[in-house]
């Protein structure tokens, strides 16, 4: 049998308020009466997704114009949550609302609204003055009930809830009564004259986004805006080379959003800064539906959620680091510079200042370079030559036998003055011009270049090197190194590569630095810092304890290796140690300072009351606490709430 009646929803109408509409014209008493009738649900709950609404269009007239999609889309905020939940969810909460069979024993869409939907209804009271005049009567608009929105997104006055000449509540918490009339159950009429108009263009431009998005749910996926976020975040460059994210994303994004916004549309800054939140945010396969957040992350890459979601799509790929082989050899007078042949090899790598450095070796001249990818721009970004190789040194000390000035070479060799004058110094020594002609150098420049074009038959050149060191030594024996280098010339450089172990024994050891560390001075100085560091990072209240590692981050590079080279001994740094372990931060402690920042998390999310218990419900870290700590924990409670309502 058809309904004698149904209510024609009105523009944004809340679908409770289409219920309660049809309750207070039908000669039911109590609401769950009408949701019987309704929906076959005997519940005086008016909950804020309807629950069952098949059993509803069956008992429509065919003329009614109602259909499901038109009830769901239009009159429920479902349309704003669908794009954020994955299918599989999003299959279970249409389920549920079409045909009230619940899955999994829990009521999946009631979950949606939790910390999103205001508890009760809120009503603008310009728009109540302009339903009034226009249908002669009030209702519930969904749009108002999204607890992100304090003022009405039409006209910018605060949204009510509560008459504010009586403080009557204008709804009962679970919906059962709404306003017929512009004013509460005691007569008091809510004038609109009375707010005053609070223009916010940022307010406008997130409800223009929300409006896009109900208005479009149908296109867009979940895994569609996961898949689009992704991409910007590879190409702003916030995911590392690795695939882990950046702490940039949150550095860039508390840079453009305020601490004081965020906590406005209740998303803490411990939320913020946490990787491990964003990584639950940009993974396709979690249960994160922070609406606001996606929405302001979207923001961050985009002027709004339109121009965002019609991006066009990028490849995620990182390049090959040092591109693939043969790699080139650097040295323009090897025979195989533009070979393709494989005549490179890496040697070994390391990853130093944000770059993975690897050091390439010619087979062919014995030229060495090392090559540096930048892991955050991810590109080859850094080139330094460690030694030119065998082939190039020939080559230099050929030219300057035939008489060649540095100026020349530098161009014949493809370098510059200062690297030929650098490598003559090298392998002739420091006065290879200045005191002796180049015929004087004949023997060691040929003895050298014969070094060079073949090692293996080169005794007989460490031979003659040896004895000629001997002979300096023999007239001179209280030689230092620096002079005896300068005395060997060529000679020097062919024993340092070829016999280096040899002639570090017979060289004279090297001096021994004179000054001793005054490890007291030096134990005073940590510890002065170690306090320092200390009380500034209790200044700046972390959301996390503070502990041992906590406050070395806040010293330099220089003042951490100091500690940690000398922690290990026990009996180094007794005062630094002290201090380390006395600003170290026990459970307890920590848990009593993190105290206010809960509050203020539990009042964004909508506790206006907090206390001791909420607090244990919202942190699991609060939980099973011995009986002292918890007396400390409400009297610190106490004094903030006091301190609160002070202000």
């Amino acid at each position: 049998m058809y309904l004698s009646f149904f209510p024609t929803p009105y523009p944004d109408e809340d679908f409770r308020s289409i219920i309660h509409r049809y309750h207070i014209r039908s000669i039911n008493t109590e609401i769950h009466n009408s949701k019987q009738e309704l929906l076959g649900v005997k519940s005086p709950h008016n909950t804020y997704f309807p629950y069952n609404i098949k059993h509803l269009l069956e008992k429509l007239p065919p003329m009614s114009g109602l259909n499901e999609e038109l009830l769901i889309n239009k009159h429920t905020l479902l349309p704003l949550f669908k794009p954020f939940i994955s299918e599989s969810r999003s299959q279970k909460v249409s389920k549920e609302i079409l045909t009230g069979v619940t899955l999994d024993k829990s009521y999946i869409a009631g979950k949606l609204a939790l910390k999103v939907i205001s508890e009760v209804v809120r009503y603008c009271p310009i728009c109540l003055e302009s339903d009034y005049k226009q249908y002669g009567e009030v209702y519930a608009h969904r749009t108002h009930q999204l607890m992100l929105f304090e003022t009405c997104p039409s006209h910018a006055v605060p949204l009510i809830s509560h008459c504010p000449e009586c403080s009557e509540c204008l709804s009962k918490k679970v919906a059962e009564s709404l306003l017929t009339t512009p004013c509460c159950s005691r007569g008091h009429k809510l004038n609109s004259q009375l707010y005053e108009h609070e223009s916010n263009i940022f307010n406008q431009e997130i409800n223009d986004d929300i409006q896009f998005i109900m208005n479009n749910s149908m296109n867009i996926e979940r895994e569609m805006i996961i898949r689009k976020l992704r991409e910007a975040c590879w190409e702003k460059g916030y995911y590392t080379y690795s695939g882990q994210l950046s702490k940039r994303l949150s550095y860039e994004f508390l840079l453009k959003y305020s601490e004081e916004m965020c906590l406005k549309y209740g998303v803490s800054k411990s939320f913020i800064i946490s990787n491990t939140r964003w990584r639950q945010m940009l993974d396709s396969n979690s249960n994160q539906t922070n609406i606001i957040l996606y929405i302001l992350l979207m923001r961050l890459f985009s002027p709004n959620v339109k121009d965002f979601l019609e991006r066009s799509e990028i490849c995620i790929s990182n390049p090959l680091p040092y591109g693939c082989r043969p790699w080139k050899c650097l040295n323009r007078l090897c025979e195989n510079h533009q070979s393709s042949s494989p005549i490179l090899t890496k040697t070994f790598s390391e990853i130093k200042n944000g770059r993975h450095f690897v050091l390439f070796t010619c087979s062919a001249c014995q030229i060495k370079f090392s090559v540096g990818w930048d892991l955050e721009e991810r590109s080859n970004g850094y080139v330094k030559i460690i030694n030119k190789g065998e082939l190039w040194n020939r080559e230099v000390l050929e030219l300057y036998f035939q008489g060649l000035n540095n100026k020349e070479i530098a161009k014949k060799a493809h370098s510059n003055q200062a690297v030929i004058r650098n490598a003559l110094v090298r392998l002739l020594g420091q006065d290879y011009k200045q005191k002796q002609s180049i015929e004087n150098l004949k023997d060691v420049i040929g003895d050298i270049i014969d070094a060079t074009n073949s090692i293996a038959n080169s005794e007989e050149l460490i031979t003659k090197s040896r004895k000629k060191l001997m002979d300096i030594l023999k007239v001179s024996p209280n030689l230092t190194r620096h002079q005896i280098y300068k005395a060997l010339k060529g000679h020097y450089s062919i024993l340092m590569k070829h016999d280096y172990e040899w002639l570090n024994d017979i060289l004279p050891n090297k001096k021994a630095p004179s000054n001793k560390l005054d490890l007291e001075l030096i134990d005073k100085e940590l510890s002065e810092k170690v306090q320092a560091a200390a009380e500034l990072l209790y200044l700046k209240n972390p959301s996390t304890q503070i502990k041992r590692f906590s406050i070395m981050n806040v010293l330099n590079r220089l003042d951490q290796g100091r500690i940690r080279d000398r922690l290990s001994k026990k009996e180094l740094l007794p005062n630094t140690r002290l201090m380390l372990e006395k600003y170290v931060e026990t459970k307890e402690d920590y848990l009593i300072r993190h105290i206010p920042s809960i509050v203020s998390q539990l009042k964004a999310s909508g506790y206006r009351n907090p206390t001791f218990q909420s607090i244990v419900a919202f942190r699991r870290s609060y939980r099973n606490l011995p009986l002292n700590t918890q007396i400390k924990i409400q009297e610190k409670l106490n004094e903030v709430m006091a301190a609160t309502d002070t202000l």
